[in-house]
């Protein structure tokens, strides 16, 4: 039996060995699941292995259809395991439908043509042909555009940065296969030319100008992002002396660039003088600044991460607004580092000297732990000959991410600190410590080890790394690349929020909360948004409905029925918090209700959370619609609890979908005393409640209650609720006198962002000596310390 010119045994044959190699891609991440990565990783292998047999001497066009059936036999090991674990979906079956198959054409359709035109050595010519257009898909774009996405019709499409899980199949995919369909068409007349066919021929000709015309529209249906395409669509332009910002117009006010320009300028400064940069005169960093992740995703391909493509001809940075307090100093540690960097990258071949650098001249960039900090706990006194490989050029990617990070960075601030920036700017270009420092390597190692030793931590800044470096790598999840509908849910909700529709975000938010009723920080979210959008009693409804109201907490224990009583999400954990209760979701909300059914949520079978921070949540729930008195009785009820030493959230993990980090008992503890303790004033409770549950604080023109009751808690818990809101102290006319009782004696640590921002706020018009004056001699612990100095040195530059 024969297929094509393939004997029957050789078919069952090839199917075997697709069979075997199948299973052995289970044993690898990512190309052991039925989604992309095996997909785009078969369709290269069959494109080659296509082109090559199509350009065979006895090769014959049947030979196509059990090429193709061959290679999908990869597939049924890896569609197997997803099934059997639940991992499957509609976009890695749309990855599987449409890569394998039109790259085996495409491979099959190009060796058939050079077979066919009769060229020497065709298969060679075959495989150099499939080379260029897979090389040359990959690394023009990767030279000329910013882009981290890319189609190919050798691989098909790679979509951006490696570290974001959730990978849809895009609608422009479609469009590109229809090009590379154009191409196996043309491939397949090209043979056929030389005849009189004129039927053929205007086909041809028909089918190039489709080509060309696809082409020049690239640009437009988002198959290539050129820096001029994201300047247009961002549509906002700022100069400085060394920066160009492109920024989203309708995201961001003047006042946010003037601060962002003058941020740019002044970590520029610092770090070009750190690093011994003579920067050229004249040449400018573009900047990038997106609105949020969803729009970086589309016009670059990354959506979770800042980046600098270093590679490029113009230096250049590209951050979502979101993450700038976090990143910026760090990325432009990257671009600067390029005018020291080897000429082919402009970096460092080494990963570890790249990010080291970047995180050691960043140290702000954390409120919670230093990089030496997560060093200890860890207890990565790493060996020289560990060192020397995480600093190779792929001994980072051999250690879990946030250990190497750790490790590098505060290695390379000890480099830094000890010796002439020379010699790490030589080990950079040349990619290797033992070029860049000699004998002085084993000397630098053993003052490392001296250091961290002596770096202390206490057993909550341990429980907190030990969370950071308990979160899974997309290596190590079960289900790469594919969002649960959960999880898809909760993405919907944050895009939802980002762009001020709460009636919308409010729908996602309940379907998450339906499938998973243990999220204790959905729950928080729900509630603080309800409040926001004037339902307070709809919070009351559903938590009184099924037994599980505060008001009758006198009956029931907090923590007996299940084990969700620690929080879900990292936000319960972070130093922003004005009121501890910072839980709640970011950015500002709409003015509609949600207008959705009662009975669609979770809460309506009898499962309620448990976390203490909830109580507190319903309970000003109870303020807001005017029942004072039962909410002070709820706060009376969880005082007591905290005074018979009752635990207020130890717990177990809730085994919900969204595992993060978890606060101890004594971090939950204090608190859920802090949020009580703000609370224990009627009068203040009142006006408290306004200011948390504002959908639009304004600044610069405060509440008379506000400014007239001259309390400090009002006026921090205020001005923390409108850095919540606001993520970045642009400025403007804030009220001096609000900056005076804001920084009032004593000086409060769970204020502490409120204190930075301000520094930044009202710079330049009121002096760093002013704020200095207020805030030294404080015992910060050394991350706050960081952003604290980091702060003072703008407020004075």
């Amino acid at each position: 039996m024969r297929i094509g010119n393939m004997d029957k045994h050789w078919i069952w044959f090839g199917i075997t060995g697709a069979l075997v190699a199948g299973c052995l891609l289970l044993f690898f991440p990512l190309v052991g699941s039925f989604h992309l990565d095996s997909a785009l990783l078969v369709g290269t292998a069959g494109a080659f292995a296509s082109a090559w047999i199509a350009a065979r001497p006895r090769a014959r066009d049947r030979d196509l259809l059990p090429l193709i059936i061959i290679f999908y036999s990869t597939a049924i090991p890896l569609f197997v395991r997803d099934a059997t674990l639940g991992c499957l979906s509609a976009d890695g079956a749309a990855f599987w439908a449409t890569i394998p198959v039109f790259s085996i054409l495409f491979g099959f359709s190009a060796g058939r043509a050079i077979r066919l035109m009769g060229f020497r050595k065709a298969r060679m010519m075959s495989i150099a042909f499939m080379l260029l257009v897979a090389a040359g898909g990959l690394l023009l774009p990767l030279l000329f555009f910013p882009q981290l996405y890319f189609f190919n019709h050798v691989f098909g499409y790679w979509p951006g940065a490696i570290y974001d899980q959730a990978v849809v199949y895009p609608g422009r995919m479609g469009l590109y296969r229809l090009m590379t369909l154009t191409w196996i068409a043309i491939f397949w007349l090209i043979p056929r030319l030389a005849g009189s066919d004129r039927i053929l021929k205007s086909i041809f000709a028909l089918l190039l100008v489709s080509l060309a015309i696809n082409y020049a529209l690239a640009t437009r249906n988002g198959l290539i992002s050129p820096e001029s395409r994201i300047q247009k669509e961002l549509g906002g332009i700022h100069l400085t002396e060394h920066f160009a910002l492109y920024y989203s117009k309708s995201d961001y006010n003047t006042p946010e660039i003037g601060f962002l320009a003058r941020l740019h300028e002044f970590h520029f400064r610092e770090l070009t003088d750190t690093l011994n940069v003579s920067w050229p005169a004249g040449k400018r960093i573009n900047s990038y600044l997106y609105a949020d992740e969803w729009q970086m995703q589309r016009l670059t391909g990354a959506k979770g991460v800042s980046y600098v493509p270093v590679w490029q001809r113009t230096p250049q940075m590209h951050i979502r607004k979101a993450a700038i307090d976090g990143t910026l100093r760090h990325e432009l540690v990257h671009v600067i580092a390029r005018e020291f960097g080897n000429r082919l990258l402009n970096a460092s071949w080494s990963i570890g000297m790249v990010e080291g650098l970047a995180v050691a001249l960043a140290p702000a960039s954390s409120a919670r732990l230093t990089y030496d900090q997560l060093v200890v706990s860890n207890e990565a006194f790493y060996s020289r000959e560990e060192l020397e490989r995480l600093f190779s050029f792929t001994g980072f990617y051999r250690e879990s991410g946030p250990v190497a990070y750790a490790v590098s960075g505060s290695f390379t601030a000890k480099l830094l600190r000890e010796y002439p920036v020379e010699h790490f700017r030589k080990a950079y270009r040349s990619s290797s410590l033992q070029e860049g420092y000699g004998e002085l390597l084993s000397d630098a190692i053993t003052k490392w080890h001296r250091h961290v030793q002596g770096v202390t931590v206490t057993d909550d800044e341990k429980r907190l790394a030990e969370s950071v470096f308990a979160v899974p790598s997309l290596f190590d999840v079960r289900c790469p690349r594919k969002l649960t509908r959960a999880e898809k849910n909760r993405d919907a909700y944050r895009h939802a929020l980002a762009n001020g529709d709460t009636a919308r975000a409010v729908g996602y938010l309940e379907n998450v909360l339906d499938a998973d009723p243990d999220w204790d920080a959905g729950w928080m979210q729900w509630m603080r948004l309800q409040i926001e959008t004037g339902n307070p009693d709809r919070v009351i409804a559903m938590f009184s409905a099924n037994g599980t109201a505060m008001e009758n907490a006198t009956t029931q224990d907090s923590c007996t029925t299940h084990d969700s009583c620690t929080t879900q999400d990292s936000s319960a954990t972070q130093d922003s918090s004005a009121t501890q209760d910072s839980s709640a979701t970011q950015g500002s909300s709409a003015t509609q209700g949600s207008g959705t059914n009662q009975e669609h949520l979770a809460l309506s079978n009898g499962r309620s959370p448990d976390h203490p921070m909830i109580f507190v949540r319903l309970a000003d729930a109870y303020v807001t619609a005017g029942r004072l008195d039962e909410a002070l009785e709820i706060r009376r009820t969880a005082i007591n609890k905290i005074d018979e030493g009752q635990d207020m959230g130890e717990s177990n993990a809730s085994g919900g979908i969204f595992p993060s980090v978890k606060p101890s008992a004594q971090v939950l503890t204090a608190q859920t005393e802090a949020a009580w303790k703000l609370r224990a004033v009627p009068e203040r409770w009142e006006k408290l409640v306004r200011i948390l549950y504002k959908q639009d604080p304004s600044l610069y023109a405060p509440s008379d209650y506000l400014m007239e009751s001259g309390d400090v808690t009002l006026v921090r818990a205020f001005l923390s609720e409108w850095f919540r809101k606001n993520v970045l102290p642009s400025s403007g006319a804030i009220p001096h006198d609000m900056v005076e009782i804001a920084l009032e004696d004593p000086v409060d640590p769970a204020f502490f962002e409120v204190y930075r921002n301000l520094i930044y706020l009202t710079s330049p018009h009121v002096p760093a000596a002013f704020f200095e004056d207020k805030l030294s001699d404080r015992d910060w612990r050394p991350s706050r310390q960081a952003r604290l100095d980091e702060a003072l040195r703008f407020a004075g530059s």
